[in-house]
Parts: C-alpha cells; structure tokens; sequence
C-alpha cells in the first residue's frame, strides 16, 4: 500500500553518526556541518547526547555545541538523553527537545544505560511529568526495537509495554529504533502495524541501521506501512558504539533520493544535501572501520 505523500526525516548524524568516531570533531566544526545540513533544507536535526563524557567522548561537548547552534530559524533541534543526570544537564543548556532512550531488552539497555529495561522506565515514570511541565518536548526511543542480537524478537506486548509507560506521562512521540541494523521489510511489517492498532493516535518515527543495504529497504517497508517521520544520518555514519559489528545509519542522501523517486516531498534539496555529504566525507573519512556492519556479528 502506497504510504504518505510527504514525509519529515531527522538529521541525527551530529549525534549518532559521530558518536563512535576515534577522532575528536572540533565544536565549531561541528556547528558548520550542522549548518550545512539546515541549508540543504533539513528541519530537525538530533545534535548531540548529555551522555558522560567517559563514555563517548566525541559528545562531550554536547552543551558548548547547542550554545553555537540554537536560534536558527526553522531549525528543531534535540539531544538524547540516557539518564537523569543528561536530562538535567540538557535542561541547564536550555535544550528544548529531547529524545529518551530505553532498551527494549533487558541484555540491549544494560550494555547500553547499565540499568534493566525496567530500571530506566521507573526513572521515565518519576520524571517524565517534570519534562512535559518544564515546557521540554519528550520523544521516547526505544532500542533495539526490531530485534536484539542477545534475545533475539522482541515480543510485541513488550514494546507495548514500553510505548504505554511513555504515554503515562503524556503526549510522546515514539521512536522504533533498529539500534544495530538487524530488522528486515517482513519484520517492518509483523510490527508496525500491531503497534498503530494498540496505539491509534500515537506520533511514530522509525530509526534503521544498515547492514548489506537492507536499511533502504526497511525504510520504504516502513513507509509502506504509513510511518511518516525517518532518522536518518549524513553519509550513512554512526553505530551503536557498545556493538561488536554495528551498521552505519540509514544514508539521508539515500533517503531523499528514495523519496523523491517515489514522488514524495521531503522539503529537503538532494544536490545540497550530497555537497553537504562530500564535505563531511573529507572531515571524518571516506568510510570509516566501524560503518560497515556484519549480520553475523550481531
């Protein structure tokens, strides 16, 4: 079945292209990339995670980064949180979106937030009020919602499960995330729309790694199944960094071309957006190592 005629894609190379680089990317450097990217016609980009520096130092700068950035006209900007902690050092930066994430395994969310799936949503539970008072818009991000390599499918009740205890704490938008690019068309489609029948006034957005190019094919599965919101990332770069064999992102260059193949309206101009590519190209590297992925590795 055809899907949308437009659609909205989130930038979130800055965040999760960037994240498992080895090379620091200096903070100006990073706004102009960030710059590029809104002048090639892209609304919403997911600029960095309040994540601990220890962890993924290439994010460190996360609030210096919003100070050189907020304010541009027509520009959404938000960060990932992980915590408490990030939330409240997003909320000190005056960020005003925010994504949350959670694992939606217990084996996904340990190795990614030290914390069981439902450690993190009691902490959601506790604060998640606050943020929607606080004037701060909350997405909700699950990951490794289409598949985990430890577990394995992840049931549907439980995702629903998830999606419900976000939804206690008031109008979140969702984020299904194929944290490590493990998802096919045919699972797009077991999944989606059990999630759209069990929550028919939700918001969606899908967020697809790439292993083997399959990530451009879950992406118009997903389409397909009339989700119209897409995180995607310049070049194709990111990974989640605590996977042996991640795969890159879904290409937002690859994105747009799809789409508009299809006659559908992105807002965004693709021979911008490919200059905008080249040149990050030629800061962080052709390809680098931890892009490619393997399935077997996850």
């Amino acid at each position: 079945m055809p899907g949308a005629k437009e659609v909205t894609i989130v930038e979130v190379g800055p965040r999760d292209g960037f994240q498992n680089l080895a090379a620091f990317i200096p903070t100006e450097r990073k706004a102009e990339i960030i710059e590029k990217l809104a002048e090639a016609g892209v609304k919403k980009i997911e600029f960095s995670s309040f994540v601990h520096p220890k962890w993924i130092p290439q994010l460190a700068d996360a609030a210096d980064l919003y100070r050189l950035i907020k304010g541009r006209p027509g520009l959404e900007l938000r960060a990932l949180i992980p915590n408490e902690k990030g939330l409240e050092r997003a909320i000190e930066s005056g960020v005003k979106e925010i994504t949350w994430v959670v694992g939606a395994t217990d084996s996904g969310n340990t190795a990614n937030l030290n914390m069981t799936t439902e450690q993190s949503l009691e902490i959601i539970r506790r604060v998640g009020k606050r943020v929607h008072g606080a004037g701060v818009k909350l997405y909700g991000a699950i990951a490794y919602a289409l598949g985990d390599p430890v577990e394995g499918d992840v049931p549907l009740a439980r995702l629903i499960h998830v999606i419900e205890v976000f939804r206690s704490i008031g109008d979140t938008a969702i984020s299904l995330a194929d944290s490590i690019g493990i998802a096919s068309p045919q699972k797009i489609r077991d999944t989606i729309p059990g999630l759209f029948r069990a929550f028919p006034d939700a918001r969606w957005s899908i967020h697809l790694h790439n292993i083997l190019g399959l990530g451009i094919a879950n992406a118009l599965a997903a389409w397909e199944c009339g989700v119209t919101v897409f995180e995607s990332s310049i070049a194709g770069l990111g990974g989640c960094p605590y996977a042996p064999y991640p795969g890159g992102n879904v290409a937002t260059e690859e994105l747009v071309y799809m789409f508009n193949k299809l006659g559908v309206s992105t807002g965004i101009d693709l021979d911008r957006l490919i200059a905008a590519r080249d040149w990050v190209r030629s800061i962080v590297g052709e390809k680098p190592p931890k892009q490619v992925g393997h399935p077997e590795g996850t």
